[in-house]
């Protein structure tokens, strides 16, 4: 369509391009991250990166808190090898107010899970080729790229979505904690000023594409011609701009070339957050990982052991009930030490400290 970028990437670039993100997600760990990525990979908020398996079709609560309730549902693709065949298909976001009113709730979701890349009609320009809505507050979907800004009638929520170059597409995402400062209940204030391009060129400054001048040169004919919302494109890009919290969320689809399965994946990461979310206690998958633990008997760094980092012992608890759903087990109390001891050996990851840890809660010394 006119407008169009001259930067086109075949399916054989894409495929590529994809496993290169994968292999670097995988080989590297990066202090501060806090979000999900592939198969599905916690990055979490203090260096750790660790798996959770889940199942399929199940939704999970990733992050949980008065302010924020973060869901994620997963979706197995058979075919693929055993532990790297689940994805994230669909997130579920609810805020709330001071009140713990509900303020949006938003769902980011794979239209058919079976269906890729599927085309948008003639002459039309949509998300993901066609793959992808998003759905906020009962309202129709959104399945074309914009940029939808006071969707609320207080005018507190922005949305950017645009089709992505593949080689701007993230690797890693910008966790920062806010300074505390005055203002009305301490919320952050939008800037609808902001143009959309202005997003991906800071994000350029620091480099944090795939392939960062590949990327530089699809931006600049981008904000020459501004004409971000008509690239299309398999591969998505979506912003999301709150007082309470933002989010950066990278969508993409695979033909399946490397593997002979075609995939959906959806990684999502917070950006930043503003006080008020930051006051509150932080539960789920992701929230619990806020703060970092250490083993008790040698004194580093809990990074990679799931079963020490998080409160649930199982998956299945931090399943809920929808995109919205708020209540999961390891919210109501955590498990009992002793239940930890089975998984501990069968990962090999039992220390003399937690060994002694579960005698003392046995009450065997």
């Amino acid at each position: 369509p006119e407008g169009a970028s001259s930067f086109l990437a075949s399916s054989t670039e894409l495929e590529e391009t994809q496993r290169t993100l994968m292999e670097d997600t995988a080989a590297v760990v990066v202090e501060d991250m806090g979000g999900v990525v592939g198969d599905p990979l916690i990055m979490g908020l203090n260096g750790q990166f660790f798996k959770f398996e889940g199942r399929d079709s199940a939704w999970y609560a990733n992050l949980a808190s008065e302010s924020l309730q973060w869901n994620m549902r997963f979706k197995r693709f058979d075919g693929l090898p055993a532990h790297e065949d689940m994805f994230v298909t669909a997130l579920g976001i609810s805020v709330f107010d001071t009140n713990n009113n509900p303020l949006h709730e938003i769902t980011i979701q794979v239209r058919d899970e079976a269906a890729f890349f599927p085309g948008c009609g003639s002459g039309s320009i949509c998300l993901g080729d066609g793959s992808l809505e998003i759905l906020v507050d009962g309202t129709a979907p959104i399945t074309q790229p914009g940029d939808f800004y006071g969707l609320s009638q207080t005018g507190d929520l922005r949305i950017i979505a645009f089709n992505t170059f593949a080689s701007c597409s993230r690797k890693w995402h910008d966790f920062q904690e806010p300074e505390e400062h005055n203002g009305r209940d301490g919320a952050r204030s939008l800037k609808p000023e902001k143009r959309p391009i202005d997003f991906l060129l800071e994000e350029r400054k620091a480099e944090r594409m795939v392939n960062a001048e590949a990327c530089a040169l699809w931006l600049e004919e981008r904000e020459l011609k501004d004409d971000l919302f008509l690239q299309a494109g398999g591969w998505t890009s979506i912003i999301i701009e709150s007082p309470i919290v933002s989010f950066h969320i990278e969508y993409r689809q695979s033909h399946g070339h490397q593997t002979g399965v075609p995939s959906h994946s959806i990684d999502a990461w917070m950006s930043s957050f503003g006080p008020v979310f930051k006051r509150d206690e932080w539960q789920g998958i992701l929230g619990e990982t806020r703060y970092k633990k250490f083993y008790e008997d040698i004194g580093e760094q809990i990074t990679g052991d799931r079963t020490e980092l998080l409160r649930g012992l199982f998956d299945s608890d931090y399943e809920v009930d929808g995109p919205y759903g708020l209540d999961f087990a390891a919210r109501q109390a955590p498990r009992p030490r002793w239940l930890r001891l089975p998984a501990m050996l069968r990962q090999g990851a039992v220390t003399e400290g937690g060994l002694r840890n579960v005698a003392e809660e046995l009450n065997l010394v």
